[in-house]
């Protein structure tokens, strides 16, 4: 300011409050010269700064709109009751008790989605999807899928989800299991796959006991109790525990049948559907009786096989309580309601003698 007023020859303090002088100089002294009004256009006068000494509820600005300081932090709220709940991070004071767990928490409402967890509740539906939520935000970003994929135009809630998904394009498994050799897509696959070497079944069905390797299998299975069936078909309105039942459920209405036989050609539905057709032309039998060695292609066979050894009669006729090993002749003895033919049907088959 003084550089410039000696150009001008004029005095700075008289200057000074009248506005704010800004200019350039060079060789040939003042080149700009402006006068800035502390006045804004509208004519009032800018508000000052607040000053660090300042009292927090007589500071300007957005400030001046929390007039509930906190005297630990400082940090400001609106109303009274905000400020108590914040103040329970520093005093650590958690009020509300879960009676399930015994987790506590600092709000009411963080104990309501906690619970939860325990209850299985998901109270946010996708309408179009069927996918339930326990968290509005989740269920908020799963609306959204702002992740695209380039490749098909597949959308995901989550970039990792999309990282993953396009794997399946290039098929790229770049997560191997150290005792196997068995190849993934994501680590969390490769996770629940490990569970198999260490025999971990961490996660227990409270209704009857059974155990889980993983979360997901215990909250699937928890279903068959609760009769949920979240995904429903838009077409026909079948319900389904799961998607991908859904999924398959929905190419009998548009006749699409994606996963084709590398053998012979025929297509399916399904992909588990094609991976065991595709042993008939392999001749893999993974399931194997440790009683007999005998092996099978499917493993409800093996169960049903392994019956012969342990004489379990499990299929239970709920009209006279007669019991089966076999679904199909419990089906047919419920049809017909004749003992006679289930007898028939337990009866060993003639065997030809070459005389024929």
């Amino acid at each position: 300011l003084l550089l410039i007023t000696q150009e001008l020859g004029e005095d700075p303090e008289a200057l000074a409050p009248r506005g704010t002088v800004s200019g350039i100089v060079g060789e040939k002294g003042l080149r700009l010269l402006e006068l800035k009004s502390c006045k804004s256009e509208s004519g009032s006068r800018r508000k000052p700064r607040a000053q660090a000494g300042d009292p927090p509820g007589r500071r300007t600005g957005r400030v001046a709109e929390r007039p509930h300081a906190c005297p630990g932090c400082e940090k400001s709220f609106k109303d009274r009751t905000a400020l108590i709940i914040h103040q329970r991070i520093h005093t650590g004071e958690k009020p509300f008790t879960c009676a399930e767990c015994g987790k506590r928490f600092t709000q009411k409402q963080h104990l309501t989605t906690h619970q939860r967890t325990h209850t299985g509740e998901r109270p946010f539906s996708c309408a179009q999807c069927g996918s339930s939520f326990r968290l509005r935000k989740v269920f908020l970003t799963h609306q959204r899928r702002p992740f695209p994929c380039a490749q098909c135009g597949k959308r995901f809630t989550q970039k990792h989800h999309l990282l993953s998904h396009q794997r399946s394009h290039t098929g790229t498994r770049p997560f191997s299991c150290a005792q196997c050799g068995k190849s993934f897509k994501d680590k969390t696959p490769l996770s629940i796959h490990q569970l198999v070497h260490t025999g971990e079944k961490p996660f227990s069905c409270e209704a009857c006991g059974k155990i889980f390797s993983h979360k997901h299998h215990l909250v699937i299975h928890r279903r068959t109790h609760t009769g949920e069936k979240p995904f429903t078909c838009a077409e026909c309105g079948k319900r389904f525990t799961q998607k991908h039942h859904l999924v398959s459920h929905q190419r009998i209405h548009t006749g699409e049948r994606p996963f084709a036989c590398s053998h012979c050609g025929r297509s399916f539905k399904d992909k588990i559907t094609l991976k065991l057709h595709v042993r008939l032309h392999t001749g893999e039998r993974p399931f194997a009786c440790a009683e007999c060695g005998e092996s099978f292609r499917l493993k409800k066979v093996l169960l049903t096989h392994q019956r012969v050894h342990t004489g379990q009669a499990p299929l239970i006729c709920t009209d006279c309580g007669k019991t089966f090993n076999h679904m199909q002749r419990m089906a047919m003895h419920q049809t017909t309601g004749k003992a006679s033919l289930t007898s028939a049907v337990r009866t060993p088959p003639v065997l030809c003698d070459g005389s024929h």
